[in-house]
């Protein structure tokens, strides 16, 4: 699974502040198969919202225009 995660990470940091839901930002990586789309959207509910450098909220998607759990990167450390 990490080699999987490399994309999703080049997408979210080349695309600082854009808000990605787990269908598109899988389709930006290049995941063809819906058990990657599961598995990272299991990771936006579990590890994104732990890291300091993402914000996962319900919001909209900016490539397909719809409401639902959204992750984007914030390129910064919250502080705790």
């Amino acid at each position: 699974m990490p080699d999987r995660l490399e994309s999703p990470e080049r997408v979210l940091a080349a695309n600082q502040g854009e808000n990605y839901c787990a269908d598109c930002l899988g389709q930006a990586a290049g995941f063809t198969l819906e058990e990657q789309v599961i598995s990272l959207a299991k990771l936006m509910r579990g590890a994104y919202r732990k890291s300091d450098d993402r914000v996962v909220e319900k919001g909209v998607c900016a490539v397909c225009g719809r409401t639902e759990l959204i992750v984007r990167s914030t390129g910064s450390t919250r502080s705790r």
